[in-house]
């Protein structure tokens, strides 16, 4: 090795190539040697000539062993290196399609990264100036980012087969924001995106191996390192790039993981939360970072994935992301025109926690049912309050459930989000329709839970007053029931209706007039 420094040093080719030990190494070792005896003759005043193209493949050739294979089109990238800078612009294109050619059909792990080098280097000296050499370069750049993901990927994934995983390497995510920071912001979103979605869901694979959720702003998670490394990179390019990008890591997840209702539908169980359902929950979070303002367009994504989650009856999904979704946030918008979603995302808050009500209450009611101490009726009692209350400030909510407050507002705002609606038009006319059919959906079933509630705590007066509320005109509920639904809650009425009457005959202590009669059964 001391005798290959000193070889390097004074331009003698053999003591480097002793210890070179691949092609690039052997070819760097005959070119510098080269370039040094000519430079010691230029130095010296002797006539240095050309260096031609022959000359070139020739060093790069003999460097080559017979079993590496190199292939041709990569002599031929050698070749135009020998064109230098003052090559004309078709050959300059003609290099970098050619490397881009070999970065995606080559495994190894040299020629991509020597791409991305080169190409920096002509747009640094101002040798990319021109439309079609910037769209190659973007190329050649996105094909080296790529990857470097696909190899943190393949690792990842490695790790994960056997069980275990592996610490944040934040090495992957500074080399993909730093060799972005060059790009246009087309490019750079449609790289970047990709790099946080790939991130995202890295970390959700890491969380179900480790069993350990990290919390939405541990700096542990690499979704935040990549949201970091793009405030720290792009905030120069101003707060609307910003917002944009953020918005389109949130398309690209959503494109993916946003899948059809009914489809899901069939393959999830009762209770579950899909790992795609859980993407889409979790990549709202990203238009909250501090490098943006995406506040608004994180409440109203979260109003519209909490509507298809309950329309597609995966409520548990939907009850997932109102409860991850942070509550400060709907304070935080305070624009007029969005006062439809502020009230939509209150609608859904006091559903779910009617649902849970009604769940805590069933769990204490049967625990005390099958064995219970007696100073527990207390607490059941006071289970049986707090779910009443919470049904009731669901059905009864200010300004109707699920009801817009101002019918002329056309909230959502247009944010350009592709991936969950075309066009803000469209976006508002699915609104409209998918909250009447929330309606449809929440109301029948809240009274139907009301009803439950009154009925298993034996008070079935107030269970037979539900009927009160379904056929109130001013709140128009019974409009809301289908035929089956509306039979099903009638049943349930008549059950009470009987258990009423039977609690009348035993407090007078009489006999029905028409027992043992034919008419017992009415």
């Amino acid at each position: 090795w001391e005798r290959a420094v000193y070889g390097a040093l004074a331009g003698v080719e053999e003591p480097v190539l002793a210890v070179a030990e691949s092609f690039e190494e052997r070819a760097w070792a005959r070119v510098a040697a080269v370039v040094n005896c000519r430079m010691a003759k230029g130095v010296a005043g002797e006539d240095v000539g050309e260096v031609g193209d022959a000359d070139l493949v020739h060093w790069l050739t003999m460097s080559q062993d017979e079993d590496e294979g190199l292939a041709r089109d990569v002599q031929n990238v050698m070749k135009y290196l020998a064109l230098g800078m003052d090559a004309a612009p078709e050959a300059r294109h003609s290099l970098l399609e050619i490397i881009l050619c070999e970065t995606r059909k080559n495994s190894e792990e040299w020629l991509p990264r020597f791409g991305a080098h080169l190409a920096i280097l002509l747009r640094t000296v101002d040798y990319i100036a021109d439309e079609e050499g910037w769209k190659l370069y973007e190329k050649i750049i996105e094909a080296y980012t790529q990857k470097l993901l696909h190899h943190a990927q393949m690792e990842e994934e490695k790790a994960l087969r056997s069980g275990f995983s592996i610490p944040l390497r934040p090495s992957t995510y500074d080399l993909v924001a730093t060799y972005c920071t060059a790009l246009g912001d087309a490019a750079l979103t449609r790289i970047y995106s990709e790099l946080v979605k790939t991130a995202l869901l890295s970390d959700l694979k890491q969380e179900t191996v480790t069993n350990i959720e990290l919390p939405r702003d541990s700096p542990k998670s690499r979704r935040n390192l990549c949201l970091a490394k793009a405030e720290e990179c792009f905030a120069g390019r101003g707060e609307p790039f910003m917002n944009q990008l953020l918005s389109s890591c949130v398309d690209r997840v959503w494109t993916e993981c946003l899948e059809d209702i009914e489809i899901a539908e069939r393959q999830l169980g009762a209770g579950s939360v899909s790992e795609n359902d859980e993407a889409l929950i979790r990549s709202i979070e990203f238009l909250l970072h501090p490098a943006g303002k995406g506040e608004n367009e994180a409440l109203e994504r979260c109003c519209f994935l909490t509507r298809r989650f309950v329309l597609g009856r995966r409520e548990s999904s939907a009850s997932a992301l109102i409860q991850w979704f942070p509550h400060d946030v709907p304070g935080t918008v305070t624009e007029p025109s969005l006062i439809n979603l502020r009230h939509e995302y209150d609608c859904w808050e006091a559903y779910f926690s009617a649902l849970d009500a009604y769940q805590q209450w069933q769990e204490m009611a049967l625990a005390f049912s099958v064995g219970g101490e007696p100073g527990d009726s207390a607490a059941v009692e006071k289970s049986r309050i707090d779910c009443v209350n919470a049904i009731n400030a669901a059905l009864l909510f200010e300004s109707g459930w699920m009801e817009d407050i101002d019918p002329t507002d056309e909230s959502p705002a247009d944010h350009g989000s592709a991936a969950w609606s075309s066009t803000r038009v469209e976006r508002v006319e699915a609104r409209r329709g998918e909250l009447e059919r929330a309606r449809a959906v929440g109301i029948p079933r809240l009274l139907v839970l009301l009803h439950d509630v009154h009925h298993g705590s034996g008070l079935f007066g107030d269970a037979v007053r539900v009927a009160e509320l379904v056929a109130d005109p001013g709140l128009g509920f019974a409009d809301l029931f289908s035929a089956d639904e509306l039979g099903g809650l009638m049943r349930r009425l008549k059950g009470s209706m009987l258990e009423l009457a039977e609690d009348a005959v035993r407090e007078k202590e009489t006999t029905r007039p028409y027992s043992g009669t034919l008419f017992e059964e009415y």
